[in-house]
């Protein structure tokens, strides 16, 4: 493998734990999280210009967005040229930084999937007319942003909400769509990661693998447990999540109903016969690439989807025990090699 993710020392941690040795990154402390004040250097990429198209595939795979809509993979990589080869993915709330994110978003959700911000939110609304994507929640996140060194260019965001943040935003953005009462227990150790894009010219596994390798480095530099958020799976023509998709993941991947949620407006689910020719084999590719990847790496599914009008999207929530993710893809993500 040409393309090696690696993982600075962190500037603001002070100990070491040993039940955080095993997780594929360095051990370090568990200190609850606090404000960010500047920018941080998690994980530096270098270019995918050797890459193969099976490393990109398996780095897909292996990175779940949970954002408004899941991350298309191009059939060529969309590998940047190899003098822009080089990515550094930086922890952030910094406004430009921030800003640039939102714009992303916009580009690729508005843009490119047409979604439209809900009409009862003014600060979508008013963000969108800037050209921007943004909600009440981004100011209590911290972004992951993924920058390519040599334009400066933020090319990939992700978001992600720690128990302090969400307390006060008044809430997860998940609760907006789903009933967490059954998840009360937990929320100390949840973080939420959501609002997940690439642009359209940097969808290949360096980028991806990287962030993802942000999101383990986060979870351990804040010390939570739990990973959430919505997974998305587009519509049928009629409005409904596909049947099939829905059967694939049910049948496997449901979380125990100690952890089940329920959506405050459930998505429809359009009908499937799982015992009719080729029903599994059409029903997994209809799953959503990164969708599947997640569901690899061990995540539950809360339950039923929800419906999310503004994007025209199905959701499951998602629940990801990070502390569990199998050691192979840690190591890869780490930038270890298998």
């Amino acid at each position: 493998m040409e393309h090696q993710v690696t993982v600075p020392p962190a500037e603001f941690t002070r100990t070491t734990l040993d039940r955080h040795a095993g997780v594929g990154l360095r051990a370090i402390s568990a200190r609850r999280h606090r404000p960010m004040a500047t920018s941080q250097v998690l994980a530096r990429s270098a270019g995918p210009a050797s890459e193969s198209q099976d490393e990109r595939d398996a780095a897909a795979a292996a990175v779940p967005p949970t954002g408004p809509a899941p991350v298309a993979v191009g059939g060529d990589g969309g590998a940047a040229s190899e003098a822009a080869g080089r990515y550094s993915l930086l922890l952030t709330r910094e406004p430009e930084h921030v800003a640039a994110a939102q714009r992303l978003r916009h580009e690729v959700f508005a843009g490119e999937q047409g979604a439209l911000p809900a009409p009862d939110d003014a600060v979508a609304v008013a963000a969108a007319a800037e050209g921007r994507d943004a909600d009440a929640f981004d100011a209590h996140c911290d972004h992951l942003v993924v920058r390519e060194d040599a334009t400066g260019a933020i090319v990939g965001t992700y978001r992600m909400l720690t128990p302090e943040g969400a307390r006060a935003a008044g809430g997860l953005y998940s609760d907006t769509e789903f009933d967490l009462s059954a998840l009360d227990g937990l929320r100390d150790e949840i973080v939420e990661v959501g609002r997940s894009c690439v642009h359209r010219d940097h969808r290949h596994g360096v980028v991806l693998s990287l962030v993802w390798a942000g999101i383990l480095r986060y979870m351990v530099l804040t010390g939570r447990r739990w990973v959430v958020g919505c997974a998305s799976v587009p519509l049928t023509g009629e409005g409904a999540m596909p049947g099939g998709v829905w059967s694939l993941v049910a049948s496997k991947h449901l979380a125990p109903a100690a952890r089940r949620v329920r959506p405050w407006r459930e998505a429809p689910i359009a009908g499937h016969d799982p015992e009719a020719p080729g029903a599994r084999k059409a029903a997994r590719a209809g799953l959503p690439p990164l969708l599947w990847g997640y569901l690899r790496l061990g995540a539950e599914i809360g339950g039923v989807p929800a419906l999310d009008p503004d994007f025209g999207v199905a959701d499951l929530f998602i629940l990801l025990d990070h502390t569990a993710i199998d050691p192979r893809w840690r190591r890869y993500l780490a930038g270890e090699g298998g």
